[in-house]
């Protein structure tokens, strides 16, 4: 089983994994994420009662445009450190599966993602839809590395999910040309390779290699796509070594100034330690 699985994805360049995350705790991660978006929301007004967050677009909207700034700092930020994420990152199953693709020492290339599509959650007039990429470009780390792509909210046909050109990782790493989301793929080869969509349900996954081509689905339902993702690199593949361990994202460092002025009292730090 183990040989036809690596098999798949050596000549694929991706293949798909059903129930890979434990529905206990994909819930208490969904509650988390629900959970921060229903704090902000009640704190400013917005709503006086919690909702769960992926049915109720249209409130999601009316945050986002009362408070632009605020909900970036929630969508791209809060929601992005949460333990149940990492908790599942680091889990056996995910573990196993990766060493089974040739990674033998798994490590992140940058922290997981929790992204959100669609009209009521993108900041990009355009919708924030990646257009045809490769992601070892934004990595550069192993060559081996991997790739997962996990619908964490309930997911049909019409919200979309990814769509690829199989075997198409091993063309190598293509030139790209300027787009507003990073950089696109111009994939001559396209007319020749049909892309494909495949299904996928929340709870499963798409393990890719990060030189196969692919984009984002465009959401057409009035629901919200929520998918998680981890990118992996192995610290034992010797090109890796090779290069020094190159990390291509910025680790910024923190502001010098306080965020919000008078922050914090000491009364209330008083109180909290009583």
């Amino acid at each position: 089983m183990k040989n036809i699985f690596k098999k798949e994805f050596n000549s694929k360049g991706i293949v798909k994994i059903n129930n890979i995350i434990n529905s206990r705790i994909l819930e208490k991660l969904n509650k988390k994420i629900n959970l921060i978006f229903n704090n902000i929301m009640i704190e400013k007004k917005i709503i006086t009662n919690p909702i769960n967050i992926f049915q109720y677009p249209n409130i999601l909207r009316k945050f986002k445009n009362n408070f632009p700034d605020l909900f970036l700092n929630i969508k791209h930020k809060a929601i992005q450190k949460l333990p149940e994420v990492y908790e599942i990152g680091n889990s056996k199953k995910i573990k196993k599966y990766l060493k089974s693709l040739g990674l033998k020492s798994p490590v992140y290339s940058t922290d997981p993602l929790i992204m959100m599509h669609h009209n009521s959650t993108n900041i990009s007039a355009k919708g924030d839809y990646a257009p045809l990429h490769q992601d070892w470009r934004s990595i550069q780390g192993s060559l081996n590395c991997i790739v997962i792509w996990i619908p964490i909210a309930e997911l049909n046909d019409k919200m979309g999910n990814i769509e690829y050109y199989p075997s198409s990782h091993l063309q190598g790493l293509l030139p790209t040309l300027k787009h507003s989301w990073y950089r696109k793929v111009d994939f001559s080869l396209s007319k020749k390779i049909k892309i494909k969509k495949d299904r996928i349900k929340k709870g499963d996954a798409f393990f890719f290699s990060s030189f196969l081509i692919h984009k984002s689905a465009i959401n057409k339902d009035n629901k919200i796509r929520v998918s998680l993702q981890f990118r992996y690199n192995d610290i034992e593949d010797k090109d890796y070594i090779r290069r020094g361990y190159p990390c291509n994202y910025i680790h910024s460092v923190p502001k010098k100034k306080l965020l919000k002025k008078d922050i914090p009292e000491l009364e209330k730090i008083k109180r909290l330690y009583k």
